[in-house]
């Protein structure tokens, strides 16, 4: 069994993959930031020691990354996924007038097309 996990360096994301791999889940983790990342991977691999940790860092708003992910993930597990956690996402407040050009796109690409590209395309049945 396996689960990928998005944003999985801390919070929410982090939590679920140390759970999932406890209760004896191989886990695809990624998130943003290589180093936090790479600290979550460790703790788990120290926590959970006979499940199989692949951990990536991926910018889910950048399709060709979200992709890439999904073939290593493919390559190493060869299967769909048994749970596929979608916790990636950004936010940030303020006024839509005040926004910079292309922030909206940016959520987009971030919150929701990152989902559908890690899901039915690079995972079909």
């Amino acid at each position: 069994m396996f689960a990928i996990i998005t944003g999985a360096s801390k919070g929410i994301g982090k939590a679920v993959a140390e759970k999932l791999a406890a209760e004896g889940f191989d886990v695809a983790i990624c998130a943003r930031n290589a180093q936090p990342l790479e600290e979550t991977a460790s703790a788990i691999r120290r926590q959970s020691p006979k499940v199989k940790v692949i951990a990536l860092p991926v910018d889910m708003g950048d399709k060709q990354a979200v992709l890439a992910f999904a073939e290593a993930v493919r390559q190493e597990f060869g299967a769909v996924p048994d749970i596929l956690v979608n916790n990636a996402g950004i936010f940030v407040p303020g006024a839509v007038h005040e926004e910079e050009d292309g922030h909206l796109e940016k959520m987009m690409a971030v919150n929701l097309y990152s989902a559908y590209h890690l899901t039915g395309p690079s995972f079909p049945p």
